[in-house]
């Protein structure tokens, strides 16, 4: 079974979507309602991941399998979690109405890492 890499919404949100360098967003079309709605998206991709790690953990049967996804996983978090607080610091002042997106950003992908060092240490 070939692998899909399960982490391209968030990394396309991060890196391009809100991304203060690459994204073309209009302040002016942000709302709340689109605000709240990327937020609730980003709540669901987190559940989403947690769900994926323990059904690819229990899929995986050889253990260096397993580290070698989890490393993985942990390491783009990682990078993941750096570029939304550079991207949260260069739009702090430019666009203040995405600060909530970037808090509950944050705070899941904090949560998603803790998730794995909990979870999954010791594998």
């Amino acid at each position: 079974m070939a692998c899909k890499y399960t982490l391209d919404w968030l990394e396309s949100l991060i890196n391009i979507s809100l991304n203060p360098t690459k994204s073309r967003l209009n302040a002016d079309a942000i709302t709340s309602e689109l605000i709240q709605d990327i937020k609730l998206a980003i709540e669901k991709e987190k559940v989403k991941h947690q769900q994926i790690l323990n059904d690819e953990v229990f899929r995986l049967l050889q253990k260096e399998k397993i580290e070698i996804f989890i490393n993985q996983y942990y390491s783009t978090l990682i990078s993941l979690l750096d570029q939304s607080w550079h991207n949260q610091r260069d739009t702090e002042a430019s666009n203040p109405l995405l600060q909530p997106v970037y808090t509950v950003l944050v705070q899941n992908l904090e949560e998603l890492i803790t998730f794995i060092e909990v979870r999954f240490t010791g594998i």
